[in-house]
């Protein structure tokens, strides 16, 4: 009987990391920034990583547990495997529209505007990911933007209707010490909801929503530099 019972916890605790793994990003500073952190820094260079394509999270978002009550880690596999293959035929469609969408270079102008009015810095750059990795220089720092998830998710309001989301892990870094002086996590959603068999004919929408949470991105980054506390 206790073997059993020690079996059933391992493995609900063991499904219980599986489903973390792919929850949302926590949000929130993980690393407060400071006027002091901005001290001697010039030269602002952009890099932004996006982690993974365009999808739908909608079959996902209202995933039960329920594989798991009937068949354990088998059936919560079984269960989630199905749900995304539920959720991929509704994304795939409009990934092919987006084939041309550059989700990096949207956030990047957006940014380069925002910060460029800010008065920060004396110049903003871009460059690709992973470039700029050890060969900073003093006064210079490095601005990085990972978007871990982008695309549409279950709307709270309506369990069947999606809004747009972007969830991003953001990071400065000083080059003189090469350390990190910022960690901040953030989620963005859109107002708008759609049914999502509808999205693929109405590509403008999600380019739109895309563009405008970009815009949302760069202007909280812009904040947060701008506003700075002494401590």
């Amino acid at each position: 009987m206790r073997i059993r019972i020690k079996f059933a916890i391992s493995s609900l605790l063991l499904l219980l990391l599986a489903l973390n793994s792919g929850c949302t990003t926590t949000t929130g500073i993980k690393k407060k920034l400071t006027t002091d952190d901005l001290l001697g820094i010039k030269d602002l260079v952009i890099e932004t990583q996006v982690k993974q394509p365009f999808d739908i999270y909608l079959s996902r978002d209202n995933e039960t547990g329920t594989g798991f009550a009937i068949g354990g880690l088998l059936g919560a596999t079984i269960e989630s495997s199905i749900r995304t293959s539920n959720d991929r035929e509704l994304s795939e469609p409009l990934v092919q529209q987006l084939i041309n969408f550059r989700l990096q270079a949207v956030i990047e102008a957006n940014l380069e505007k925002s910060l460029g009015t800010s008065g920060l810095f004396e110049t903003i750059s871009t460059v690709p990911p992973g470039q700029m990795h050890g060969s900073l220089s003093s006064g210079q720092a490095r601005l990085e933007i990972i978007v871990n998830r982008w695309g549409y998710r279950r709307s709270s309001a309506n369990d069947k209707q999606v809004t747009a989301f972007m969830e991003c892990s953001i990071s400065l870094t000083r080059g003189d010490t090469s350390k990190e002086v910022w960690q901040y996590d953030t989620q963005l959603f859109s107002h708008n909801t759609y049914y999502p068999e509808h999205l693929s004919n109405d590509i403008e929408s999600v380019r739109t929503d895309m563009r405008g949470l970009a815009a949302r991105l760069a202007n909280r980054i812009t904040n947060e530099l701008k506003y700075a506390p002494n401590q």
